[in-house]
C-alpha cells in the first residue's frame, strides 16, 4: 500500500545553515578537563537539548554539560597527557559565559559562520570483514573532511547499547589541517559482540565535535543516531560470526541500468539504480559540467563563461527489511524532529578538504523548491517483509551547488541517508509502537575490509576546467552587441514604459582567486546596462523601476545624474520622485552577486515621468 511521507515545517534562514552543519557536521568546541567540579549529575547525550537551529551546543559552563563531556572523555581514556590543549580548553570554557541563542536562533546563526569549515558527519552503519584477520566486524564511520587551517579540531566516535553500555572501544582524532586523515572508524568483532550484547536490536552512535579557531574562540557539539540491528538478518549472511560470508544466492532480481543487466543479490539491504550510474564500465560515475571528456557518464550541460552548477540526476529504489510507516522530510524543524536522530533524510556529496554539498535543493522548471523527502514515494510488503522506497529526479532539478565545492581531479563520495518511523525488521515487539531509526547506503568505505553487509556505491567524479570560468569570445561579442543596442535606445522622459531582459544586459567579470585548483580566474559577478535619458529639464521626475530574477537574489543598483536608489532579492521595487537639476542623462542599472551563478532569467522594465 502506498504510504504518505510525514509532514514537514520550512526552514528558516537561520535553520537552513544549520541543516548544513547538522548534516555535515556539528561543530565542536573544546573539550574536557581535569578538574572535577561539585558533582550535580551527568545527563546523557540524548538529553541535551537542541537550540533553533536543531544543533545540540554544549554550554560548559553549565555542571550538567561539563560533567557529561568529562564523562564522555574517561569513558574513552582519553587524557590529558594524550590531548592536552583539549583539557585546557575545556578548563578555560568552563568557567566564561557561553550566550545562549535566542528563540529565533540567531546565536546559533553566529556559532555556524564561526564554524563553517567544520563538515562532521556519521555515515550509516554496516558489517564488514576485515582483511588483517579475515573476521567480521559492526562498522561505523564517522569524518570530518573540511576542518580550517590555523584550527584545532577534536572529534570523536561512540557506539552504544540502549542501556548506554559500550559497544566498542571509543575512536578519537585531532586534526590540525583539513589534509590530514579526517575518517574515524568504531568497529567491533561479531564474535565479541555476540557474548555481551546477545539481545541487542538497536546501535546508538553518538558524536562529539570541537573546534578551536585561531583566536582561540571556541564551539562544542553533540551529534546523534540509531541505527536497527538483527542478529538473525546478519548470522544468514555471514557463515559463522566469526569468519567468513556466506556464498550469495543466485541472482533473485534483475533490473536494466542503462540497458545493461544488472544482477541484484540477496542483500538485506538492496540499491537499485537507474541514475546516476557507470555507463562506460570504468568503476566510476563521472558527471562532467563544462569539460567534454571522452570519459563522461553525463555530458556537459553549463554553458562557458560560467561557473558550472553541479546538476545531477538520481533515480533508484532503496529496498529494506524493515516496515516503514512514514519518512521523516529533509527540511524538518527542530522541534519536529525525532528523538535521537540529527540526521535528515537526504542526499549528500563530499569530498576532502573541499567540504562538497552537505544540504541539497532542488528546483523544478517552475522554480518550485523541492527536497530530498518530496520526490520520495514508498510500498510496504508485508508478504516478503520489506519496504521500496523510490524516487526519481531529473538532473535539471537536482543542483548541489556549484563546481568550486569540489575539485575537478578527486573522486567524491555520495551518500543516502533516510531518517524513518517503524519496525525495524517487521518486529512489532517491545509494546507495539514504531520507533525513529536511520538507514543509509554510501561509496565511503575503507581498503581494509570487504564483504560489506549493505552493498556499498560507485565513486563519482565531476569533470570540469578552470578555463572554463573564462568568458568566451563569443559571449563577449554578443556582450558588446547589447551594449551597443541599448546605447542606441534612449528612455524617454513620460515616454513609454522600457522593456528588459538578460539579453540587454552586459555581463560584469571579476577577477577573483577561486581556489588553489583554479588560481585566479575572471568570474562572473553581475549584470549591467547603460541607457540615455532624454529631457530632463528639471522638473520633478517619478523614477519607477520594477523586475524580477525568479529565485535568484541579487543586488541592484540604479543611478541616473543625481537619482540613486537601491533594491535586493529576486524581485525589485524602486519608486522615488525628486529633481536632479538636469543631470539625469544616462540611467545605469547594475546587478550584482556573490555565488557566481548566473539567473535564469531577469525581467525589468523601467519608466521616467513627470509630476502632475
Amino acid at each position: 500500500m502506498k504510504n504518505k511521507l510525514m509532514q514537514k515545517a520550512r526552514l528558516s534562514a537561520a535553520m537552513a545553515l544549520a541543516c548544513v552543519f547538522s548534516q555535515a557536521g556539528q561543530a565542536g568546541a573544546v573539550v574536557a578537563p581535569v578538574e572535577v567540579k561539585a558533582q550535580s549529575g551527568v545527563i546523557s547525550e540524548r538529553d541535551v537539548p537542541r537550540n533553533a537551529a536543531g544543533v545540540r551546543l554544549l554550554d560548559l559552563t553549565k555542571q550538567a554539560h561539563f560533567n557529561l563531556v568529562k564523562s564522555r572523555l574517561s569513558r574513552g581514556n582519553i587524557g590529558a597527557e594524550q590531548y592536552p590543549w583539549l583539557h585546557r580548553a575545556l578548563d578555560e570554557q568552563s568557567v566564561q559565559h557561553t550566550p545562549e541563542s535566542d528563540s529565533t536562533g540567531q546565536q546559533a546563526q553566529i556559532r555556524q559562520s564561526d564554524i563553517a569549515g567544520l563538515s562532521h558527519a556519521i555515515w550509516a552503519m554496516n558489517v564488514a570483514v576485515d582483511k588483517a584477520d579475515n573476521q567480521a566486524y559492526l562498522v561505523v564511520k564517522a569524518i570530518n573532511p573540511a576542518g580550517g587551517k590555523g584550527e584545532q579540531i577534536y572529534f570523536d566516535l561512540m557506539l552504544t547499547d540502549e542501556d548506554g553500555k559500550l559497544l566498542a572501544p571509543v575512536e578519537s582524532r585531532l586534526q590540525f589541517d583539513p589534509s590530514e586523515n579526517n575518517a574515524l572508524i568504531a568497529k567491533v568483532s561479531l564474535t565479541q559482540l555476540k557474548s555481551r550484547h546477545p539481545q541487542l536490536d538497536m546501535v546508538y552512535a553518538s558524536s562529539w565535535a570541537a573546534v578551536q579557531a585561531g583566536d582561540g574562540t571556541v564551539t562544542s557539539a553533540l551529534k546523534l543516531g540509531q541505527y536497527p540491528f538483527s542478529w538473525q538478518h546478519i548470522e544468514e549472511q555471514y557463515a559463522d560470526i566469526g569468519g567468513n560470508k556466506k556464498q550469495l544466492k543466485a541472482p533473485e532480481k534483475l533490473f536494466e541500468q542503462n540497458n545493461r543487466a544488472i544482477s541484484s543479490y540477496n542483500f538485506t539491504q538492496q540499491y537499485n539504480s537507474l541514475a546516476p550510474v557507470d555507463s562506460n564500465g570504468d568503476d566510476v560515475i563521472k558527471v562532467c559540467l563544462t569539460s567534454a571528456d571522452a570519459d563522461c557518464d553525463y555530458a556537459a550541460d553549463s554553458p562557458p563563461g560560467y561557473l558550472a552548477d553541479v546538476h545531477i540526476p538520481f533515480k533508484g529504489q532503496m529496498i529494506v527489511p524493515h516496515e516503514i510507516t512514514s519518512i521523516y522530510a529533509s527540511d524538518l524543524a527542530p522541534g519536529q524532529m525525532p528523538s535521537g536522530i540529527d540526521e535528515q533524510t537526504g542526499i549528500y556529496l563530499q569530498q576532502g578538504s573541499y567540504n562538497g554539498a552537505l544540504n541539497q535543493s532542488y528546483k523544478t522548471l517552475d522554480n518550485q523548491e523541492k527536497t530530498f523527502s518530496d520526490y520520495l514515494v514508498f510500498d510496504v510488503d508485508p508478504v516478503n517483509k520489506q519496504t521500496i522506497i523510490s524516487w526519481d529526479i531529473p538532473r535539471d532539478e537536482g543542483r548541489f551547488g556549484n563546481a568550486l565545492w569540489f575539485s575537478n581531479t578527486a573522486e567524491t563520495n555520495w551518500h543516502f541517508t533516510f531518517a524513518v518511523q517503524g519496525f525495524p525488521y517487521f518486529n512489532h515487539g517491545r509494546g507495539g509502537s514504531p520507533r525513529n531509526f536511520l538507514f543509509g547506503i554510501g561509496s565511503e568505505t575503507s581498503g581494509a575490509y570487504f564483504n560489506y553487509y549493505v552493498p556499498t556505491l560507485p565513486k563519482m567524479q565531476l569533470g570540469y576546467r578552470c578555463d572554463a570560468f573564462m568568458p568566451s569570445q563569443d559571449s563577449q561579442i554578443m556582450s558588446q552587441q547589447a551594449q551597443l543596442q541599448a546605447s542606441q535606445t534612449p528612455v524617454y522622459i513620460n515616454g513609454v514604459r522600457y522593456q528588459l531582459t538578460k539579453a540587454d544586459f552586459v555581463p560584469i567579470y571579476r577577477q577573483r582567486i577561486v581556489d588553489e585548483q583554479c588560481g585566479v580566474a575572471n568570474v562572473l559577478s553581475g549584470y549591467q546596462v547603460t541607457l540615455p535619458v532624454q529631457g530632463d529639464t528639471g522638473q520633478e521626475l517619478i523614477f519607477d523601476i520594477n523586475g524580477r530574477s525568479d529565485g535568484k537574489v541579487m543586488n541592484l543598483t540604479a543611478s541616473c545624474g543625481d537619482f540613486h536608489a537601491t533594491d535586493s532579492g529576486d524581485k525589485y521595487v524602486i519608486t522615488k520622485t525628486m529633481v536632479t537639476n538636469r543631470s539625469c542623462t544616462n540611467m545605469a542599472l547594475t546587478f550584482e552577486f556573490d555565488d557566481i551563478n548566473p539567473p535564469a532569467m531577469m525581467d525589468i522594465n523601467l519608466q521616467i515621468s513627470e509630476t502632475f
